[in-house]
């Protein structure tokens, strides 16, 4: 068997990374506990993935794009803002392959497979630049499960981006090394296409990372610039090639609140992300993050503008002890100390992170490049024991020590928080500590096979100590978890049962209030993706950003940044609201609602308000105006201060409106609008830039009014109502998306065209 080993070592790796990989998951099946349900896999990931599937459906049997989702918060350009979430590639062949399967049983596939691709890409880039089979199989398992990766299980997306790293800087390295360029352009645009949030930040790294190569193979940055151009280009044409996906969600990133809203400069507001940053590079943060409570007193900091901030750096014991060797005197090298220190630099000051989160709120999700160059620089040690300077070592596992013994009851008595409210993270710390020492003697020892043996087993024990130690994250029952995602049936059926109550239904806009905690109980703000239902409530920080005016009529946030509750019942009504449902009376959101129904145990109410699509208007008024009341939204036109002098010649001061039918298919609205005079009407879907809209056969003109909603003028008569969404900047997309096939199929060609004449000139 060793024999086997010895000639192809992948197969050790693969096995090594299939137990690891096994032992996250195997004890959730053993206990039948669904799989890492913490607070985003149940407001996000598990619903928008359902939304996914629901998406795919209509695709299937209406042949259009996934453009927009109705059931999303108040309508929602899907394309541009929910391929945030859905450009996970995984997601599309878990679709593909396991149509029918649960989330829960997807996403825990899919976590055994990402987590194996991780040490298969990280062995790939170790392997090209010559390290031995034992230490590329370290350096893999050290990297397949960081304590980045281990925290990234609840964030299925951002582990999809992090997987694929190690190719990304192996392609700059054979770019560098070898010239090429074909291969740089797919894995650039391939990570484009599967997350533009960490795309950004690896974007920015690249420069630094390019830098500090160039400089590290010729010993200088003499002539780096003309070097980089070609990269360059090759990298625009990777960007074009994702345009499809890249350009419409850029211009929906322009809207997003976040953007440009930052709570720190020049120092942090709290000491806490200081000790984050220094504890997070010697210890494996994901196993103290949200065990005790959703965001910790001590070891999770929540900055002004609501980003949670924790560090993980962690990538095993040797990583910890070995980096410090890059600065002795056996191991300095300045080059790769400039490069250090600069990424020091850019995480410490806020700005710094700041930029490497899009000019938002600094967050430390950037933190995965310098992780996986922090793995590279100490695989030369790894390889060859004799470069270790073990003075060096002796003092770097006794300052790591002093750092994980006293840093955090020095924090807590700087902080006045008593030992009591962290003590129990506190001694999760120190079991760190004998792993530190372990790690320190085997280092000393320099056997191959015990480094693995040694390195299998501390990342066995974090996986468990992360994962399912972690009550956190086994906290529902697979009864609880299968009866509130299925308390409205399956997707579609309370929108079948509602089109038995009302045969005017089937051609009516309307939409549903659901009480969240009788129905949902309190589980998820975002169950309506799960039915397809068009509901009143969301947590997702990616809602059209026209609904942001709303706000400033009446509040919509609920008891969280990011989520949204609509209960006022005077925009209950503005927004269409037919149905209500509910366990109790007492929930409905106004007192003019009668019963009509019973669906599944859960009471059906009718709202005698309810007005289909349309509503017209005879008094005007800006956002800008002092004390607007909420009843105001149903009579008055609240539009923006620009738009004011021309919608005022729009207003009518009588006459009235009716929508006698719509039809809502997928990307597309056919209504028809009887007027008694020309109006300036509302409907209420938010406001978007993609959407064309024409009446009777000609384009025209609409603005965003009364809280972000949809807003023009329509004639007097009889009218038919035709609107198209097509995303922003979706067509601008493609036509870059064309041009760098086109590009790329040219740089191809003239590669081999290079290849031939080298040939015959040799």
């Amino acid at each position: 068997m060793s024999k086997v080993f010895r000639k192809r070592p992948w197969i050790l790796l693969i096995i090594l990374l299939s137990c690891l990989a096994g032992s996250i998951i195997l004890p959730y099946i053993l206990t039948d506990t669904p799989f890492m349900l913490g607070w985003d896999m149940r407001t996000q990931y598990s619903s928008f993935y359902e939304n996914l599937k629901t998406m795919f459906l209509e695709m299937k049997n209406t042949g259009s794009l996934p453009f927009y989702s109705w059931s999303a918060f108040l309508g929602n350009n899907f394309w541009g803002s929910k391929l945030f979430y859905y450009h996970d590639i995984f997601d599309y062949l878990s679709l593909l392959i396991f149509p029918n399967f649960d989330y829960n049983r997807v996403i825990m596939l899919q976590t055994f497979v990402k987590l194996g691709i991780a040490g298969v890409c990280f062995y790939r880039y170790c392997q090209y630049h010559h390290y031995s089979s034992s230490t590329s199989i370290i350096g893999s398992l050290l990297f397949a499960f960081s304590s980045y990766s281990l925290e990234a299980l609840k964030d299925p997306f951002f582990l999809s981006f992090y997987i694929f790293i190690p190719l990304y800087f192996l392609a700059i390295d054979r770019y560098l090394i070898e010239k090429k360029k074909i291969g740089y352009i797919l894995i650039t645009a391939f990570l484009a296409i599967t997350n533009y949030y960490h795309f950004y930040s690896l974007s920015v790294f690249s420069v630094i990372y390019f830098m500090y190569r160039y400089s590290c193979l010729h010993n200088t940055l003499k002539g780096f610039f003309k070097e980089a151009i070609p990269l360059i280009g090759t990298y625009i044409i990777a960007v074009l090639l994702a345009g499809f996906a890249l350009i419409p969600e850029f211009f929906n990133i322009l809207t997003n609140q976040r953007i440009g809203n930052s709570s720190a400069f020049l120092f942090y507001d709290s000491i806490k992300t200081y000790f984050y940053i220094l504890s997070g590079l010697f210890f494996p943060s994901s196993i103290i993050i949200n065990r005790t409570n959703e965001f910790s007193s001590i070891y999770t900091y929540v900055s002004d503008n609501n980003t949670v901030l924790y560090v993980c750096l962690w990538a095993g014991s040797f990583c910890s002890l070995l980096i410090p060797q890059i600065f002795s005197k056996k191991g300095k090298n300045k080059n790769t100390i400039i490069f250090l220190l600069v990424n020091l630099l850019i995480m410490i000051i806020p700005f710094g992170s700041s930029i490497m989160h899009g000019f938002s709120e600094p967050a430390f999700r950037w933190f995965q490049f310098p992780l996986f160059v922090n793995l590279t620089l100490i695989l030369p040690y790894l390889d060859e024991n004799q470069l270790i300077n073990r003075k060096c070592l002796f003092l770097s596992v006794l300052f790591i020590s002093l750092i994980l013994l006293l840093g955090t009851p020095l924090l807590g008595i700087f902080c006045n928080i008593p030992f009591q409210k962290y003590s129990r993270e506190y001694s999760l710390i120190l079991i760190a500590l004998p792993f530190l020492w372990i790690g320190y003697f085997v280092l000393l020892k320099g056997k191959k096979w015990i480094f693995i043996i040694f390195t299998f087993v501390e990342v066995l024990f974090v996986s468990y100590m992360s994962v399912y130690s972690n009550s956190y994250y086994r906290q529902f029952t697979k009864e609880t978890i299968q009866g509130v995602t299925h308390v409205l049936q399956n997707r579609n059926d309370l929108n079948q049962y509602l089109l038995t109550l009302d045969e005017k239904n089937s051609e009516q806009f309307y939409r549903i209030y659901i009480d969240p905690s009788s129905v949902y109980w309190d589980y998820s703000t975002n169950l309506n993706l799960n039915f397809n239902v068009m509901g009143l409530m969301t947590y997702d920080s990616t809602v059209s950003s026209s609904i942001v005016d709303m706000n400033r009529i009446v509040d919509i946030e609920s008891y969280l940044p990011w989520s949204y509750e609509i209960k006022d019942p005077y925009l209950i009504d503005f927004l269409c609201t037919k149905y209500a449902v509910v366990t109790d009376i007492s929930q409905l959101p106004h007192k003019n609602f009668k019963q009509v129904g019973e669906f599944n145990y859960l009471l059906i109410f009718e709202n005698l308000n309810y007005q289909n699509f349309v509503r017209t208007y005879h008094n005007i008024i800006t956002l800008n105006h002092e004390n607007i009341q909420s009843e105001e939204i149903l009579n008055t036109v609240i539009c923006h201060e620009e738009d004011l002098d021309q919608l005022e010649k729009l207003i009518n001061l009588s006459g009235n409106v009716e929508c006698t039918y719509i039809n809502r298919q997928s990307n597309q609205i056919y209504a028809g609008i009887n007027s008694s005079d020309s109006e300036f009407i509302s409907i209420p879907i938010p406001y978007d830039e993609g959407w064309n809209i024409e009446i009777n056969g000609e384009k025209i003109q609409y603005y965003s009014v009364n809280g972000g909603m949809i807003g023009f003028s329509i004639p007097k008569g009889y009218s038919e109502i035709h609107m198209i969404f097509i995303p922003q900047g979706f067509k601008m997309g493609m036509v870059a998306s064309l041009t760098g096939v086109l590009l790329l199929i040219i740089l191809v060609i003239a590669e081999k065209i290079q290849k031939k004449v080298k040939k015959q000139n040799l």
